[in-house]
């Protein structure tokens, strides 16, 4: 345990010294344009989820058609008020992202200049500037940690606002004299079941996405060691004008064309092929434990709404708040 918060102490340390760098590579409240975006997708389906409950709790008491209106307007209106905020924040976000790669360059570069030439060409900092262009390609690096960070903020955020509409449910009992599996399942400790059988669905599931993405990164891995010869061939040796000439004088087309494709395309094929098959054995374990765990959610909320112990209104409003719950609870422990 000491050891996992020591772990834990200096990966903090490294996330803030790359939020610093943030600054410098992406610009100034890229953070917490990207942390507003996630919060608020993360927080408008909830006004969807407990207005669409309180339509369907009108309609079956038969209450006043302009109460439903209202619940209607006030659903699609925060909805689109959000979506813009949204919108105005992502796009400042596309923007500053856009820009990013000109400083991104220069950061290596400068960082270049202060080693050793034979340093800098040594194939160990090749290889590692090759991992970081390929990750800075793929959206990762250094974009990356602000993402992560506030997809985690968020995620807690979103975590705490199901469990504070939840509770309700925990609570709600039915007005009827209830006995046997009934009255188990109109009691509270159904819900503590229900929680520790989410709690150990998750593990489950983070668990295998968490040996999923370590084998994938593996994988990944090894294409490192291709990127600079690719690079190579494509941005330098094949773009040059007097590499051309020697090609077509000493019909080296062949040659190259044999080259690249055994030290470069069969490789890569076959890291491609491994990827696949660890997304389809490890990888969907996840995904099967969540389509399971949802459907002992849908059968929880609903026999309770059987035995009495609220409406129809609230079945849709607590399966839409108990499956985001899962999902938040989820994406935090993946990110950890």
């Amino acid at each position: 345990m000491k050891k996992y918060f020591s772990d834990l102490y200096a990966d903090l340390k490294i996330m803030l010294r790359g939020l610093k760098l943030t600054d410098a590579y992406l610009g100034k409240h890229y953070f917490l344009y990207t942390f507003m975006v996630m919060l608020l997708r993360q927080l408008t389906p909830y006004i969807t989820i407990y207005c669409t409950g309180l339509v369907i709790t009108s309609l079956t008491e038969n209450r006043d058609f302009r109460e439903i209106i209202k619940y209607i307007l006030i659903s699609v209106g925060s909805t689109l008020i959000f979506d813009i905020i949204t919108r105005t924040f992502n796009r400042q976000k596309l923007i500053m992202l856009n820009n990013c790669y000109e400083r991104h360059n220069a950061l290596l570069s400068r960082k270049a200049f202060e080693l050793d030439y034979a340093q800098a060409e040594s194939s160990c900092v090749q290889e590692l500037r090759g991992k970081i262009d390929e990750m800075a390609d793929n959206g990762e690096g250094l974009a990356w940690l602000p993402e992560m960070l506030s997809e985690i903020l968020s995620c807690i955020i979103s975590a705490a606002v199901a469990l504070v509409m939840v509770s309700q449910m925990v609570f709600s009992r039915s007005a009827r004299e209830l006995t046997g599996i009934a009255a188990f399942i109109d009691s509270p400790f159904s819900a503590i079941f229900l929680v520790a059988t989410a709690l150990v669905t998750v593990f489950l599931s983070v668990k295998y996405h968490g040996l999923s993405e370590k084998k994938e990164f593996a994988i990944f891995d090894r294409s490192a060691k291709y990127n600079p010869l690719l690079k190579y061939y494509d941005e330098k040796y094949l773009n040059e004008s007097e590499s051309g000439k020697d090609v077509r004088i000493f019909n080296e087309s062949a040659l190259i064309n044999e080259e690249i494709g055994e030290k470069i395309y069969k490789p890569m094929r076959e890291i491609r092929k491994d990827v696949a098959k660890v997304w389809m054995t490890t990888g969907q374990v996840s995904n099967i434990v969540s389509g399971i765990l949802g459907g002992l959610v849908y059968l929880f909320v609903g026999l309770k709404a059987l035995v009495g112990s609220f409406g129809a209104g609230k079945v849709v409003e607590y399966y839409g708040v108990i499956t985001k719950l899962i999902t938040a609870c989820t994406d935090i422990a993946g990110c950890m």
